[in-house]
């Protein structure tokens, strides 16, 4: 597993960090076999607020980790453009929103917790069994989390902007401290990624409307 993501994470670390900057397109999306699409709207450097902001490191090798080894839909931004590209947008306008989204992201060191799950604009308890489900593995695999942490609460980005579009409880903002993003550490191997492949195998086994 770890040569697999040094090497996914060397496509998105390349250009300093801009990603692949001849890529047909700013986002790729692979459609895998279920219910679920995790996606990394930061693999790269993006443009946010009139200026560049830098990468979430390690979201994109994590998020092509279970497209391509674990068979869930993905979509990921490839490269940097000097203007502003929304996740959101190119969902609707290839009208990919049937899928239920774990937005993944990166998210500073933190004191007391390790991950930030955010429901956006609407209430958590719209989310009932998934986000039980969440604490349930953030349990299993002894990551301290914090609900709707306000710096990481979903609003601002593809979570709340996709709700606001649909009116849907089918995406949730997730972001990791960097110990859960860094290819050399084994809590990716250890923690992260095996708590995101029973995450989204769940979903894939309770089914979009149940959720």
């Amino acid at each position: 597993m770890e040569k697999l993501l040094k090497q996914y994470e060397s496509v998105f670390s390349r250009n300093s960090g801009k990603g692949c900057l001849n890529a047909k397109s700013v986002y790729s999306y692979t459609k895998g076999t279920g219910k679920v699409c995790f996606c990394a709207p930061h693999a790269v450097r993006s443009f946010v607020h009139k200026e560049e902001k830098a990468r979430d490191i390690g979201t994109g090798a994590i998020v092509r980790y279970l497209g391509e080894q674990q068979k869930f839909s993905t979509i990921v931004r490839n490269k940097f453009v000097p203007y502003k590209e929304m996740i959101s947008d190119f969902i609707l306008n290839n009208k990919l929103e049937k899928y239920f989204f774990f937005d993944i992201h990166g998210m500073k060191v933190h004191k007391n917790f390790d991950l930030a799950i955010g429901t956006g604009y609407l209430p958590k308890e719209k989310y009932g069994v998934v986000l039980e489900k969440i604490k349930e593995l953030c349990r299993k695999y002894q990551i301290k989390y914090r609900v709707n942490f306000p710096q990481y609460n979903g609003k601002i980005g593809l979570t709340g902007r996709l709700q606001k579009a649909t009116g849907r409880a089918n995406v949730v903002q997730l972001e990791f401290s960097p110990i859960y993003r860094d290819i050399e550490k084994p809590f990716i191997q250890e923690k992260t990624i095996p708590f995101l492949t029973e995450l989204g195998y769940f979903i894939d086994d309770k089914g979009v409307k149940e959720c």
